[in-house]
């Protein structure tokens, strides 16, 4: 018989005990803790809080409060 054939290397090949190959023990590979990829916490993409887009606040077209075009009371004169 070879005096090397019982060496300890040729016993066990592998010299490494640990059976895992990956040295991370992290198994999730995504660094951000956060699922929401949106940074804006605001829903609305509105920044107008009015929702009356008409400004002038006088539904009357009319600046005339007298309905009566003629100033002369008695058309007989």
């Amino acid at each position: 018989m070879h005096p090397d054939r019982n060496r300890s290397s040729d016993r066990n090949p592998n010299p490494n005990p640990n059976p895992n190959p990956n040295p991370n023990p992290n198994p999730n590979p995504n660094p951000n803790p956060n699922p929401n990829p949106n940074p804006n916490p605001n829903p609305n993409p509105n920044p107008n809080p009015n929702p009356n887009p008409n400004p002038n606040p006088n539904p009357n077209p009319n600046p005339n409060p007298n309905p009566n075009p003629n100033p002369n009371p008695n058309p007989t004169s």
